[in-house]
């Protein structure tokens, strides 16, 4: 049995606030309903995070059901858990009633291989569902956690490898934003990455895995696919002599992303690459020089560091909406969580919620409420 398996999609119509960059999570949807029916898969795995809001206009949804149709149209089946991003008590992947829930419906494929799934959870639920009869019973756990073997304890995550139930054998998982293929011991980790760039820190190349599901005493075959996505350069003027060296450099790899966009057959919309320039602060003349030579070839980031020797770590990162101060990892300093459990669990809830944060409320009281009664 054939299964495609991807996450991440974020459907949107566009990633930064501050930039006309429209179109990537449409053409990386479609490329992978293309790619699951030319590979003549059985079924694809949606580990989350398919749309990028809880709240959506009707494009987002539009593009999503009509990639649902084609994949049912060849007879490709369905399966999905939600992220944080788009989580609703009601998904709204169950606008299309032939599509599979997997935190509700487990998938048994033909030769055995039990697939269990769960929605986003905080840490105290994951850990119940870790430890619950489901997960003890799958062969294959799709999730779309904060995992600390990915993240350390940025973002507070919900749990850790070691926390897999033994029986387990593959692990996928949406939310980390790379493509990595890796074993923890006995456990294969699966984490399909984003579909394309959310953020100009993310890796260039995106990818999805092919999962090839024979008899249950084999090991799963993995190949990964990668996806054509727009171009981007990363230019720090700290390598270069003086600017007609970095103006050479740019020119080149302008090049090479209009030959690519050309190739690929890109939309327009996605031929215009993007471009992220650091920068000493004492070079701001040099910086508008960058900015006044290709503003109008590419997308233009800036990255700003104190001196021509300061590392990459003490930097500031303009106009790019998901570099942000990571409330999160603040939360500790303001609420104590044993003396205060509810209250930094609430503030927990409310800060992970992405553009709605009285869905999240609704979702925290009902969690707390269903915990209590038990």
């Amino acid at each position: 049995m054939k299964i495609l398996v991807t996450s991440d999609l974020h459907l949107s119509d566009r990633i930064w606030r501050h930039y006309p960059i429209e179109g990537d999570s449409y053409h990386s949807w479609n490329q992978i309903v293309d790619l699951a029916i030319n590979h003549s898969v059985d079924a694809i795995i949606l580990a989350g995070d398919i749309l990028d809001k809880q709240q959506n206009l009707s494009y987002p949804i539009q593009n999503l059901l009509a990639g649902i149709h084609r994949l049912q149209t060849a007879a490709i089946s369905v399966y999905y858990t939600q992220g944080q991003h788009e989580y609703q008590q009601r998904p709204w992947m169950d606008a299309d009633p032939d599509t599979h829930w997997l935190n509700h419906e487990d998938f048994v494929t033909p030769t055995g291989w039990r697939i269990v799934g769960c929605d986003y959870k905080d840490h105290d639920n994951f850990q119940s569902f870790l430890s619950s009869d489901r997960a003890k019973s799958a062969d294959i756990l799709v999730c779309h956690q904060v995992w600390k073997d990915f993240m350390g304890d940025i973002g507070k995550p919900q749990g850790e490898f070691a926390d897999i139930p033994s029986n387990v054998k593959v692990l996928i998982t949406g939310d980390y934003h790379e493509h990595i293929c890796q074993k923890f011991g006995d456990l294969i980790v699966l984490s399909p990455g984003s579909t394309h760039m959310r953020s100009i820190s993310e890796p260039e190349e995106h990818s999805v895995f092919l999962l090839n599901l024979s008899d249950k005493s084999n090991k799963p075959k993995i190949k990964s696919i990668p996806l054509v996505t727009r171009r981007c350069l990363h230019v720090d003027t700290r390598s270069f002599p003086d600017f007609k060296a970095l103006k050479k450099q740019v020119e080149s790899f302008l090049e090479y992303a209009f030959s690519y966009a050309t190739e690929n057959k890109l939309p327009e919309d996605l031929k215009m690459p993007l471009i992220h320039l650091t920068h000493s602060v004492s070079e701001m003349d040099l910086m508008r020089q960058f900015e006044t030579t290709f503003n109008f070839l590419g997308h233009l980031f800036f990255r700003q560091v104190t001196s021509k020797s300061e590392d990459s770590l003490n930097v500031i990162d303009f106009l790019d909406a998901q570099d942000r101060v990571n409330l999160i990892d603040c939360l500790d300093q303001f609420v104590d969580e044993k003396a205060q459990p509810l209250i930094h669990s609430l503030a927990l809830s409310l800060l992970r919620a992405n553009d709605d944060q009285e869905q999240a409320l609704h979702r925290w009281i009902k969690e707390h409420s269903d915990s209590s009664s038990k």
